[in-house]
């Protein structure tokens, strides 16, 4: 059976059962927290043109830019995740990224909070031990991969993504010294910045600093180098940067995703955890098998596994699984004006 025939049904049911609600034109809200970033995961019956997930997302960006802008309201560190109709037959479902940038072609952490909100309000049967289904971003297909025990998801997994390294470095100024600054694709285009290139030190107190350091970083990079991905052609530019502190006594690495404009993120996100996975394989502290720990400033954790290191266009790439925890938080109906 087509995975994708029984979408509209599950929708309808998620809306009707678990949200209590008799309107699917309205737009229902699973926010699930990633230890403080909320991804409002977002069910509605809406039609959306495009023959692929990527064509709308981008008649989004273009078109329904409001519906973006509503539902994350004022807190940057919010993202959305719109529930459509998947065009690969392999997926139950499909979905758009939203965030503060604009409309990223996948998302680590909007991933795992999707799966997770899939499984918890039974548009995806859950299962007891280790099963995995497929949903489609505008990236492609991603595989999620769950474990439950007496009845409770207990690990959410990520395969599917590639990442690989875009540009060798861009000369960029990063307080006052010109450094060369990698550019990584993982899911959007993140520049790559040693924390230890910076003064201040990388933690939460200090965000506002490395906020306006990221910033002008970008802007930079956008006056330099406007990236295209390899295969999937033009997915927006340079939106992201990654500031990578070196390993920790305990063994795992920090690092902290700027989004641009004005945020970082709270949890170390999949695509800045796997960007900075990239960079320490490409130096030669990390190999195919490893499980590699990252840590943001507050603690919050993601662990990718390395599963392997082929090249894409003769660039460094690296395929790898992105491993999380996501927690419910609240479910909440918006109407969203024209």
């Amino acid at each position: 059976m087509d995975p994708r025939e029984g979408f509209k049904e599950n929708n309808l049911r998620v809306i009707r059962d678990y949200f209590n609600s008799a309107e699917p034109q309205k737009f229902h809200i699973d926010n699930v927290t990633y230890d403080g970033d909320d991804h409002l995961i977002t069910y509605a019956e809406i039609d959306i043109p495009g023959a692929s997930i990527l064509e709308q997302m981008n008649y989004l960006k273009n078109n329904r830019d409001n519906i973006r802008t509503q539902l994350l309201g004022d807190d940057p560190t919010n993202c959305g995740d719109l529930i459509v109709p998947p065009k690969d037959p392999r997926a139950v479902a499909g979905y758009i990224i939203m965030e503060t940038m604009g409309y990223p072609p996948f998302s680590g952490s909007n991933t795992l909070a999707t799966g997770y909100s899939l499984l918890q309000n039974g548009f995806v049967e859950q299962q007891e031990g280790i099963h995995s289904f497929f949903i489609e971003c505008a990236a492609g297909l991603s595989e999620i991969t769950y474990e439950s025990a007496g009845g409770v998801i207990q690990m959410v997994s990520i395969t599917g993504q590639d990442v690989y390294l875009a540009h060798d470095g861009l000369e960029l100024t990063i307080c006052d010294k010109v450094i060369n600054v990698p550019v990584v694709y993982s899911g959007g285009f993140y520049l790559t910045i040693p924390a230890k290139e910076i003064s201040t030190t990388l933690k939460p107190e200090n965000y506002d600093e490395f906020i306006k350091i990221g910033k002008q970083a970008v802007d930079d990079a956008r006056a330099l180098y406007y990236p295209k991905h390899l295969t999937v052609g033009d997915v927006g530019p340079i939106s992201f940067v990654n500031f990578m502190a070196d390993k920790q006594p305990s063994g795992h690495y920090v690092g902290a995703t700027f989004v641009y404009p004005d945020c970082i993120c709270y949890c170390p996100t999949g695509t800045g955890a796997s960007a900075h996975t990239l960079m320490r394989h490409v130096s030669g502290e990390v190999k195919v098998g490893d499980r590699v720990e990252i840590q943001s400033p507050i603690g919050s954790t993601m662990y990718i596994d390395i599963l392997g290191a082929e090249p894409l266009e003769g660039r460094p790439r690296l395929q790898v699984r992105i491993n999380g925890l996501p927690t419910p938080k609240e479910q909440s109906i918006k109407a969203i004006a024209d």
